[in-house]
């Protein structure tokens, strides 16, 4: 269950991810245990590849598998700036 975008976020590949989106594929694509693209970019320590997935409008409301969000997942990692980012779309 995990996509092309998956990959790309969970490798840190900010060129594939522009690429990615920019095919209109589901950014919002949950894996077996619930992980958006946006949750593997927080998980494994990518920022730039997790602000061009907010960006292009990922549904920050998601919960995978363990019931974190993007945002609680960034917190917990103490991607302070990614949950910062998510916050002001939020509010926006």
């Amino acid at each position: 269950g995990r996509s092309a975008l998956h990959k790309a976020a969970f490798w840190g590949h900010t060129d594939a991810i522009g690429f990615l989106l920019g095919l209109s594929l589901d950014v919002d694509l949950q894996d077996s245990v619930g992980d958006t693209a946006l949750h593997d970019a927080i998980h494994y320590g990518h920022p730039a590849v997790a602000q061009q997935l907010i960006d292009a409008g990922t549904n920050l409301a998601l919960k995978n598998n363990d019931g974190l969000d993007a945002r609680a997942m960034a917190v917990e990692f103490g991607l302070d700036d990614i949950a910062k980012a998510i916050d002001a779309r939020a509010s926006a």
